[in-house]
């Protein structure tokens, strides 16, 4: 179900970027969830067509694949705005890569 893989993803996304969802207010909280969601709809739409292709024997695609693309464009807005909020925050998370880049070695 949306549920399950979205509770999954959210423990995942916080465990990537080092957070709890304790550290995450409201309005972060809000941002990860509307992810979560969009991230399980395409995650079991991705899975649907892996079973059953992304064509029908007519050469029709299946019939949510304006959804799909949909739901694949809010895991791309609600993830960006995670990451802004984040940044807001001023918390160095993952999503911040700047914060972890590997320093060269002739660069002292």
């Amino acid at each position: 179900t949306v549920r399950r893989i979205a509770t999954v993803q959210k423990r995942r996304l916080l465990r990537q970027v080092g957070l709890r969802a304790r550290d995450l207010d409201g309005l972060g909280m809000a941002y990860l969830d509307t992810w979560a969601r969009a991230q399980s709809k395409v995650e079991l739409m991705d899975a649907w067509s892996s079973a059953h292709g992304w064509l029908r024997y007519d050469g029709t695609p299946p019939p949510f694949v304006r959804e799909y693309f949909a739901a694949l464009n809010s895991t791309r807005l609600a993830l960006s705005r995670l990451e802004d909020h984040l940044r807001k925050r001023e918390r160095p998370t993952v999503l911040d890569m700047s914060a972890y880049a590997p320093r060269r070695k002739d660069a002292r």
